[in-house]
């Protein structure tokens, strides 16, 4: 969540700036005006242009206006052949301009890496958020969900979990025991799953800020310690109910 939010937050900034590039080249470079006569030369007018297909041929024309934009945009700087349109996007620089407002390819190429890590990303948290949150299935549950189909729903595919009985009992030593029995869990059982809203807050955290620090052990922001998961009171009602497992199961 952490990751997302700051490369989010660092690259809103860039995408209008990006916006502005492509525009410039794509006005220059591409332009029916003499400015285009480099890219119809070598790309546009070329069979290997259309060698692998619509999409091929506009990202090729794309990354060789890039490369070729500084050289004809100081051949054509002057604008008496150009339109008063293409004209605005291809003077010259007035002294004290930034040079991040002139389009450079390898802006580009960091841009759409970034905002491929970006998806990525936010696929992973789409995933996560769909199984364990809205279903409440861990990677070790949807595991045994797989299993346990292959083997056609036999019991050797179920889980045995050891219920324990609501109230516990004194032993003769004066120590609190509890008594319950082991039964057998189908594979396509979410027991442990909360509901979206408690299976969230129980991986994420109660407090909003907690989301967004990593750092933090997940004993002192979360009610588990990551290997025991509560069940609601609605599947421990449905196993204590269930047979005991027989020791041949």
């Amino acid at each position: 969540m952490l990751g997302i939010v700051s490369i989010l937050t660092g690259s809103l900034p860039v995408y209008p700036i990006l916006y502005h590039h492509l525009r410039a080249v794509v006005r220059l470079t591409w332009s029916s005006h003499p400015s285009g006569d480099t890219l119809r030369r070598i790309w546009w007018r070329r069979w290997w242009g259309w060698a692998g297909g619509p999409v091929y041929r506009y990202l090729g024309g794309l990354f060789l206006g890039y490369i070729y934009y500084a050289e004809i945009k100081h051949q054509h700087a002057s604008g008496a052949a150009q339109a008063a349109d293409d004209a605005a996007w291809i003077k010259a620089p007035r002294s004290g301009d930034s040079g991040l407002y002139e389009p450079k390819l390898s802006w580009l190429i960091i841009t759409a890496a970034a905002t491929m890590v970006l998806i990525v990303m936010v696929a992973m948290v789409a995933i996560v958020f769909r199984t364990t949150i809205m279903k409440g299935q861990t990677s070790l549950e949807i595991e045994r969900a797989r299993r346990g189909a292959k083997r056609g729903g036999k019991a050797s595919g179920a889980l045995k979990l050891w219920v324990p009985e609501q109230l516990s009992t004194t032993g003769s030593d004066g120590l609190g025991t509890r008594s319950g029995k082991v039964v057998l869990v189908p594979h396509h059982l979410p027991i442990f799953d909360r509901g979206p809203g408690p299976n969230f807050r129980l991986i994420m955290g109660d407090k909003v800020w907690h989301w967004f620090l990593p750092w933090n052990p997940a004993a002192t922001i979360t009610p588990n310690d990551g290997v025991e998961w509560p069940i609601s009171d609605h599947w421990f009602r449905y196993l204590s109910a269930l047979p005991p497992c027989l020791q041949d199961d």
